[in-house]
C-alpha cells in the first residue's frame, strides 16, 4: 500500500496506474511505502494530543487508527491490534457523547502507549 501525508491530505494513495496526461498537475509522485507498525504506532501515540487540542481532524486520526490496526493485525500483532481496537472503540463512544474530554485522551493516550509497549 502505498502512503501520503501531506498537510492537506493524510491517507492511501488513491490514484491508479500513471498514463500519460497532456495537462497532468502532479509534477512529483509523493507516495511513499506505509511505514512500519512501530513508526505507525509511535505517530498515533503523539496524534492523540493533537486530536485533544483540535489540531488535527477526528477524522484524519480515525483513519491513522484503523491503518495501524490493519497493519497490526497484518504483521501478527494480535495485542497491539486489541489495544488499538480499544482506543476506536473510546473514540467512537467519546464521539457519541459530544465531544472528547480530557479523560477520554488520557486512556486513548495510555492505549496507545500500551500498544507500543505491546510490540514483539
Amino acid at each position: 500500500m502505498r502512503w501520503i501525508e501531506l498537510r492537506s491530505y493524510v491517507g492511501p494513495d488513491r490514484r491508479r496506474i500513471k498514463k500519460f496526461r497532456l495537462f497532468e498537475r502532479r509534477k512529483k509522485d509523493l507516495s511513499s511505502n506505509l511505514p512500519a507498525v512501530e513508526v505507525l504506532l509511535r505517530q498515533l501515540h503523539l496524534r492523540v494530543l493533537d486530536v485533544a487540542t483540535a489540531r488535527e481532524a477526528i477524522a484524519q486520526f480515525h483513519l491513522r487508527l484503523t491503518v495501524a490496526t490493519a497493519a497490526a493485525r497484518s504483521n501478527d500483532q494480535r495485542e497491539a491490534a486489541a489495544q488499538l481496537a480499544l482506543v476506536q472503540t473510546k473514540l467512537t463512544q467519546s464521539q457519541a457523547k459530544g465531544g472528547l474530554c480530557s479523560k477520554d485522551v488520557e486512556e486513548m493516550q495510555e492505549l496507545t502507549a500500551s500498544a507500543l509497549t505491546a510490540l514483539r
